[in-house]
């Protein structure tokens, strides 16, 4: 029977280069809290009058936002680069690794919040952040979603 998993150890990477040099991914250093992704499916209700009990059928898959939180480090190329990506909008690639490099999900999208924190005596500065995914996505080396 396998144990349960220690929660830390998880990595977020982007695409520091979207344009340039897609599909190549660095990790995003210093997490000192992250969400993986999580989904969710609507369910619209289908019954009919004729019938004695309830039928469901399955809406389309839903993304959460996911979240990552990390310390700021001036200079960081990761770190400029979300900064950058949340001014100019770029779309650009995200991908999750679970504890232990077990279960990865790779998703396209763009940044919806990128919120600084400055203590104005003691402490580190943080970021914490929003990734939208957006359109197909890989989980664990099986494509989700069509493209149109």
């Amino acid at each position: 029977m396998p144990l349960p998993q220690a929660g830390h150890g998880a990595i977020y990477a982007i695409e520091l280069d979207p344009v340039g040099a897609p599909g190549v991914f660095t990790a995003i250093g210093e997490l000192t809290s992250e969400a993986g992704p999580s989904f969710s499916r609507p369910a619209s209700d289908g019954t009919a009058h004729n019938r004695d009990i309830d039928v469901y059928v399955p809406g389309v898959l839903m993304r959460d936002t996911w979240k990552f939180d990390f310390s700021y480090i001036f200079g960081d190329l990761g770190h400029e680069a979300l900064k950058g990506f949340m001014f100019d909008g770029t779309t650009f690639g995200c991908k999750f690794i679970g504890p232990g490099n077990l279960g990865v999900t790779i998703a396209s999208g763009f940044l919806i919040a990128y919120n600084e924190t400055n203590p104005p005596k003691e402490g580190i500065r943080k970021v914490s952040s929003e990734f939208r995914p957006s359109g197909p996505m890989i989980v664990d080396g099986v494509a989700i979603g069509t493209a149109v």
